[in-house]
């Protein structure tokens, strides 16, 4: 008996091996697709912090300690981060005087918080 055609047994084997291979595909694409909303968010907090060193450093130390009382996350920022915290500290050491800024959100994996510093111009040197 010569059959040309598919059996019954192919026909589910190869169904099955296209849906594990769907499947795959379909977790792998999620799991890339969070990889990058993490990295995105990663991206606004390293501007927003980087905005906000490059404002601070250029003023007075004693401005920047006033400035630091009143620091808030940017609206825009807020939107995208969610649960956004800013905090920042006045340094100063024998080095001179810096600022640290921290800044931290609700992630999808918890880590550290995200930390720049900066050195502040002396007060002689502030335009």
């Amino acid at each position: 008996m010569n059959r040309s055609g598919f059996s019954m047994i192919e026909l589910v084997v190869a169904a099955g091996l296209l849906l594990v291979a769907m499947s795959f595909v379909v977790q792998m694409t999620h799991r890339v697709d969070h990889l990058w909303s993490d990295t995105s968010e990663h991206r606004v907090a390293i501007h927003e912090l980087s905005s906000q060193l490059d404002r601070l450093s250029l003023l007075a130390p004693d401005e920047v300690s006033r400035q630091l009382e009143t620091l808030r996350v940017a609206p825009q920022i807020a939107m995208t981060l969610k649960d956004a915290s800013l905090s920042g500290k006045m340094i100063a050491d024998e080095l001179g005087n810096r600022v640290v800024l921290r800044l931290n959100w609700a992630r999808r994996h918890p880590g550290n918080p995200l930390e720049m510093s900066a050195w502040v111009a002396n007060a002689d040197e502030v335009p």
